[in-house]
């Protein structure tokens, strides 16, 4: 019978598992819910102006962090075509 307190991912490739997350009980997720309303509460006492420049930072950021993984990607895709060689 399968655990209903975790989840397990499984590869799509080999269907081995690759990680299992635990549940959250009831209380943690409250926890979880009510520190959510308190910090949105606490970013929608923000101005504005500072909302949208952390928002472009992240974006900067994001973007950043796609290119590091391209360029991470084509190096390994290179590596594997001169180890074929």
């Amino acid at each position: 019978m399968a655990n209903t307190l975790s989840q397990t991912t499984l590869s799509p490739h080999n269907q081995t598992p690759l990680c299992t997350r635990i549940y959250p009980t009831e209380a943690e997720l409250d926890e979880k819910l009510q520190n959510a309303a308190r910090a949105q509460e606490a970013w929608k006492q923000i101005d504005l102006k500072e909302r949208i420049a952390v928002g472009y930072k992240f974006m900067v950021r994001a973007e950043y962090r796609h290119s590091e993984a391209r360029i991470h990607a084509d190096a390994d895709a290179f590596s594997r075509k001169s180890l074929k060689k």
